[in-house]
């Protein structure tokens, strides 16, 4: 018992330094050399895949609208991005609960939507929850685990194109984290864009 505590505990700390080291890279400049252009729906639904176990032994529902949209970044930054937000929303969901990822061109930019019903993020925690090391109410109670580390280094990611992670209102139960970022061939500061003619992609649970 007392090897597979510390063992646990081993863990933690280790995810915790990775999580350290990649919230250092994220406060870095960005590798011109390293930005390729890519869809981010094609990293969206590898990710998505990734979570298939986790949805099901959470009985979770997962709803998905995905348009093809094309950025200009890094695979990896961006998985890291989609990543701390799913991870989320499925720490917080309640079982049998649904969460829903949408993702389209809207106002001459890349959106992303993440949607879970959970105990949503109280108002006073609005701007808090993005600061490194803060962990909302619902984390402190002990029953989720994290370092306070995801949504930090998810909006430096995100602020690094020129985008941007914010918390939306929502009316129904649950927290809503949209992603803005600038479409591909199109300047981080002013994007300007041609809807893409590929059509949404359903994927439903």
């Amino acid at each position: 018992e007392i090897v597979q505590i510390v063992g646990d505990n081993s863990l933690r700390l280790q995810r915790l330094i990775e999580d350290l080291l990649r919230f250092s890279l994220a406060e870095g400049p960005v590798g011109a050399g390293m930005v390729q252009e890519l869809s981010l729906t094609h990293v969206v639904e590898d990710l998505l895949l990734s979570y298939k176990p986790s949805l099901r032994s959470n009985a979770l529902h997962l709803e998905t609208r995905l348009e093809e949209v094309r950025i200009r970044g890094h695979a990896d930054r961006l998985r890291t991005i989609c990543d701390n937000l799913l991870s989320n929303a499925v720490k917080f969901s309640p079982q049998n609960g649904t969460i829903r990822v949408d993702l389209q061109v809207q106002d001459e930019d890349a959106v992303l939507d993440v949607q879970d019903e959970g105990p949503g993020v109280d108002p006073d925690e609005r701007e808090k929850i993005f600061d490194i090391l803060y962990r909302g109410e619902a984390s402190d109670s002990g029953k989720i685990e994290g370092s306070g580390l995801g949504l930090a280094i998810a909006r430096e990611y995100v602020l690094s194109y020129g985008g941007s992670l914010e918390l939306q209102d929502k009316k129904t139960p649950g927290a809503w984290f949209r992603v803005r970022l600038p479409l591909a061939g199109q300047d981080a500061s002013h994007a300007h864009h041609s809807a893409d003619a590929d059509g949404m992609r359903q994927h439903p649970s």
